[in-house]
């Protein structure tokens, strides 16, 4: 069984769909908003668990966390109380702010 979504996106999102597909290698919109899905269902799990969403920059020792108005919403739950799930599968605009420098390692 499938489901169907008839989405509504300002005309630019076509460009910028279009790019996404170019620089991934992907074939379908269908698989940009997949793996889009994926990613953010990622991430809504990764904060559940207390974990802070960003990119690190090794070269550099730093990091950059993601401010996104949809996953400030979520809360921390407890490990009792999370589900175990381990598996790797608006008016806010997400961005990224607080580059952080990483302690040295021992």
């Amino acid at each position: 069984m499938s489901v169907r979504f008839n989405l509504e996106f300002p005309d630019d999102y076509k460009e910028f769909v279009g790019e996404l597909m170019n620089k991934t290698g992907l074939r379908t919109q269908k698989d940009v908003f997949e793996n889009s899905l994926a990613l953010f269902s990622w991430a809504v799990r990764e904060i559940e668990r207390g974990r802070v969403i960003g990119s690190l920059d090794e070269r550099e020792k730093t990091y950059a966390q993601i401010h996104m108005p949809a996953l400030m919403t979520i809360t921390h739950r407890p490990q009792s109380t999370q589900k175990q799930d381990d598996s790797d599968q608006a008016e806010g605009r997400a961005g990224v702010r607080n580059r952080h420098s990483l302690p040295a390692l021992a």
